[in-house]
């Protein structure tokens, strides 16, 4: 259990998965956070997937676990609880005896991403974008359009970039991101976190991927959807728990999705 845990939330930890009534075939699994491929045969990707490469998000891109286990996954969704005043999520598993808990620090640990100090205020969205448009944006079925109308357009559509950014984009939001939805597409935190990328600007991507984390736990809880989201990331957290227990015969298991380069 993580050391970090307090006596209060000791003694008011979830009952094992095994013991509430869970049924495995509840929660769809969005398998959407994949592994990045960090390579292209196209010398033309090759400066892009370079500085990609020595970034502070590289270890975010490529980590993947051993294997992806359908079960683990499930049950997580199923339990997880939020606390509001930590922001501190707790949650059983049925091959642990013990209520597990992780904080925003050991998440983005587990994810490969820099625990972040000196970090700069998020940009406002009408900097992120100003600072988009000046890649140059073409809708090939509109050509008219603007880059400052497909910047503002909603959604703001992957597609519209040109291709070596196209590339770019589509690794904040595939590998990075937890979207249930269209990968051609992007929301405002990743546009945010493409803008400050690009200009170099530090900011604390791990606190907003885990803010989006705990958003959709809340969302969902609420009205019971079944989306599993985050399983790249979710299935590092409960490796980095269990450790040489990890692997089991028993459960049903995935290899991490990786895209490849004819995806792009």
């Amino acid at each position: 259990m993580d050391s970090e845990s307090t006596s209060s939330q000791q003694s008011q930890k979830l009952p094992p998965s095994s013991k509430v009534n869970f049924k495995c075939e509840d929660g769809i699994i969005s398998f959407n956070n994949a592994v990045a491929l960090l390579e292209h045969l196209n010398e033309f990707y090759r400066p892009m997937l370079s500085f990609l490469s020595n970034c502070c998000i590289s270890k975010a891109l490529t980590l993947q676990p051993s294997v992806i286990y359908v079960e683990y996954l499930k049950e997580f969704w199923y339990t997880a609880k939020v606390d509001e005043a930590t922001k501190t999520i707790t949650f059983s598993l049925s091959w642990c005896d013990k209520s597990l808990t992780f904080t925003q620090d050991k998440f983005i640990s587990a994810i490969g991403l820099p625990i972040c100090k000196d970090v700069v205020p998020l940009a406002p969205k009408e900097t992120v974008r100003a600072g988009l448009v000046s890649l140059g944006l073409i809708d090939k079925d509109k050509p008219t359009l603007s880059s400052i109308v497909l910047v503002n357009s909603s959604p703001l559509k992957i597609k519209y970039f040109t291709p070596i950014w196209r590339l770019f984009m589509q690794y904040i939001v595939k590998f990075l991101g937890g979207m249930q939805g269209s990968h051609d597409q992007m929301n405002l935190n990743q546009q945010t976190i493409a803008y400050c990328l690009i200009w170099g600007l530090e900011i604390d991507i791990g606190a907003i991927i885990f803010s989006d984390l705990i958003h959709k736990l809340q969302n969902g809880k609420k009205n019971r959807e079944s989306n599993i989201c985050y399983t790249r990331f979710l299935s590092l957290i409960f490796e980095k728990f269990l450790g040489e227990k990890y692997i089991s015969n028993d459960l049903t298991f995935v290899k991490p999705h990786t895209i490849s380069a004819a995806s792009f």
